[in-house]
């Protein structure tokens, strides 16, 4: 019996430690796993840290990027003015004249030809005004008053403009002057033809037969247009290449001082003064 008990005890012993050896190596491998995570885990934070330094950098350099891109754009706005402002003093010794017709026939690719044309059609009544007024002395000839003239492109059947370069400022500040009072007007005729016939009831003023306005610069002229076709704007004009302009209800005549702001900007920061400029060009 002693012999069988001996053997049934070695028998247990195994099975005891069995649930032992299981625990122990359960534990082992979760503390294996947790020893993986936790590095993984200290991984993914260093790698989300340096993102999150990598994100702020870019955003630095983002906000570096966008404001020397500002500071470019500045730059070349500011080219821009410059160049259309040197461009308008080049064109400041010149007028552009419509609706003035030359004979058939003629050699209108003669500078000489259109300076006399716009001479004897255009300057020579005004000059003749200017001379009764004691304003001017006597009768300049043609090559005294004018440097060239010269015709525009322009579509098949319209009259092309004709622009033409003065020797003086102070001689075309004058033709502006006496423009109103002295510029030659439509005829009757001119008026029935252009469909333009005044009313005898209502007495209009005359309207000239050679409209001329102040030669602007393309961005000048597209911005003045653009301001006369907003309703807001009673009157748009400009003045030694300048663009006023005096919105609906108002006195003041404002200033536009850049050329290259919306509608809406030049509306609200342009510069007011109270005293009427005289009006060059106006559409």
């Amino acid at each position: 019996m002693a012999g069988r008990k001996g053997a049934s005890q070695q028998q247990q012993q195994p099975q005891q430690q069995q649930p032992l050896l299981l625990d122990e190596s359960i534990a082992k491998l979760f503390e294996d796993l947790r020893e993986e995570f936790s590095a993984k885990f200290k991984r993914l934070e260093l790698l989300l840290e340096s993102s999150k330094q990598e994100a702020a950098a870019s955003r630095t350099e983002v906000k570096k990027l966008q404001a020397a891109l500002d500071e470019k754009d500045k730059e070349i706005h500011n080219i821009k003015r410059r160049a259309n402002d040197q461009e308008q003093y080049i064109r400041s010794w010149s007028i552009r004249i419509l609706n003035m017709d030359l004979p058939p026939g003629s050699d209108s690719s003669d500078p000489i030809f259109v300076m006399k044309q716009v001479f004897e059609r255009l300057l020579k009544p005004i000059f003749e005004a200017a001379i009764a007024d004691g304003l001017w002395q006597s009768m300049p000839a043609f090559s005294e008053v004018l440097e060239t003239a010269h015709i525009l492109p322009t579509k098949p059947g319209q009259t092309p403009p004709i622009i033409a370069r003065f020797y003086s400022r102070n001689i075309k500040a004058l033709i502006f002057r006496l423009k109103k009072a002295h510029a030659p007007k439509q005829t009757a005729q001119q008026d029935q033809q252009a469909g333009q016939t005044r009313s005898k009831s209502r007495q209009q003023p005359a309207k000239l037969a050679y409209p001329f306005f102040e030669d602007l610069t393309t961005a000048n002229f597209r911005k003045m247009r653009a301001l006369a076709a907003d309703s807001r704007v009673l009157a748009c004009w400009s003045v030694a290449g300048q663009l006023r302009f005096r919105l609906n209800g108002e006195e003041e005549i404002r200033k536009v001082d850049d050329i290259f702001s919306t509608i809406d900007d030049i509306i609200k920061k342009t510069t007011r003064t109270k005293q009427p400029t005289a009006q060059t060009s106006q559409t």
